[in-house]
């Protein structure tokens, strides 16, 4: 499907990318939605006591003198490959079923169902998040995120496409570079989207190129939301700067087992409503793992499910008067960029390997411009064909000029957290 996209007329891709917008909002207001009990302001123990006892009750038998909270404690640690490996321990009967995939982190992918109602749940949360600082469903959005929907094969303007029904400006990661950054600070300038959101790494660097070139925008957004990918604080800092209005972040991922996300105050919120979150400790001191358990997903139930995504703790509450517990920092999905043969940066590039469930793990790892080493960690099933169909992803989204190599590794260096860095560039 997206290579008869590519080969279509610019006003031909706007309709179908409006259309899918359009599919995808229509999914999203499922009929009994959003039937949450918003607690955050009050104590969550017994409402994590009720949610506990009906996502568990299809799991291991308890013990009649164990409280749901000391049965869970005893249940052991999953993870994507656990899951991958043990699919029908997870999978339940349910009606409306949506087929999702992830790649996350370490880049390896995991198909899995979630239900029509429990997507619903999650955008209730995510315009919940967005209503703080009065963004509506009518505000359009500057989109810098990790969608395909210019070509790559495309050298001139615009490097941007619309999404009519969902409000969306969704602008090119892969094509932005010294020598096209007018045209996306001109393509703002001319839209004037009332609110920003992307990748920190996309906006960053569309902040860095556009201050070297001396360029500034004309309006004045109402707001930058960030997500996927770690924000530092230097990041926050300078895209408020160029943006001149405030910027907040949220924190989730495909699987629905953790939402972290920012209060009117500054701070970072667990949504306890949301999902049941632990905080498993590492070996790094201070430095916790992301650990959930999904509440609203009848199909597929993920139980103590890490994450591979780390944070720090805040240690006073929030002066908003939530009663969820604070995160100082969210150290997942760091990422660097690769640098493409005409001077672009690319980062998050986890869509390459969505589809690709035979891979345990992949990073890409670039020590010189123009050349690319794609480290893979391969299971038993992965074969020719997984190799060829890779191959075509990465040309697909990165352009046929790209200079690369496929390399199997039996591990991936972890750094000193544990965690797996996913896009490693070296100067």
């Amino acid at each position: 499907m997206e290579k008869y996209y590519q080969l279509l007329p610019i006003w031909l891709q706007n309709i179908l990318v409006s259309l899918y917008g359009l599919t995808l909002k229509l999914s999203r207001k499922f009929k009994d939605s959003c039937k949450v009990e918003e607690i955050e302001f009050q104590n969550m123990t017994e409402y994590h006591e009720k949610k506990l006892e009906y996502a568990l009750r299809k799991g291991a038998p308890r013990n009649e003198r164990e409280s749901i909270f000391e049965h869970y404690k005893n249940l052991p640690y999953t993870d994507k490959i656990i899951v991958r490996e043990n699919l029908s321990s997870f999978q339940r009967n349910a009606n409306n079923i949506i087929q999702r995939h992830t790649s996350g982190t370490t880049g390896a992918g995991l198909k899995f169902t979630t239900t029509k109602y429990a997507e619903s749940i999650m955008w209730f949360f995510f315009e919940r998040y967005r209503a703080r600082f009065s963004l509506g469903k009518r505000d359009w959005c500057g989109y810098f995120c990790g969608r395909t929907v210019v070509p790559s094969k495309s050298s001139t303007p615009p490097f941007w496409r619309f999404n009519y029904f969902g409000k969306q400006v969704l602008y090119s990661n892969y094509h932005l570079s010294s020598g096209t950054v007018q045209f996306y600070i001109d393509s703002l300038n001319r839209y004037q989207p009332s609110w920003i959101h992307g990748y920190p790494s996309f906006l960053n660097l569309l902040v860095s190129l556009a201050t070297e070139k001396k360029l500034a925008l004309n309006y004045t957004p109402k707001h930058v939301t960030f997500g996927s990918e770690s924000l530092s604080r230097e990041v926050k800092s300078c895209v408020e700067v160029f943006f001149g209005c405030t910027s907040s972040e949220l924190y989730c991922q495909t699987e629905g087992v953790a939402m972290i996300s920012s209060c009117e105050s500054g701070s970072l919120h667990v949504d306890e409503e949301f999902s049941y979150v632990e905080f498993k400790e590492t070996e790094q001191q201070g430095v916790y793992e992301i650990v959930g358990t999904s509440f609203f997903n009848d199909s597929f139930q993920f139980v103590k499910y890490r994450t591979g995504d780390f944070v720090t703790l805040a240690d006073t509450k929030c002066t908003c008067g939530r009663e969820s517990r604070v995160v100082e920092t969210i150290d997942g999905r760091k990422e660097d960029y690769i640098i493409l043969e005409n001077g672009s940066k690319v980062g998050r590039l986890d869509h390459i390997f969505k589809d690709m469930t035979n891979v345990t793990e992949a990073q890409i790892y670039q020590n010189n411009t123009g050349f690319i080493e794609f480290r893979i960690v391969k299971n038993t099933k992965y074969s020719l064909i997984d190799e060829n169909k890779l191959k075509a992803e990465i040309i697909s989204r990165l352009g046929k000029s790209l200079n690369f190599d496929i390399v199997y590794l039996k591990q991936i260096k972890r750094t000193k957290n544990g965690k797996l860095r996913f896009v490693i560039h070296e100067k």
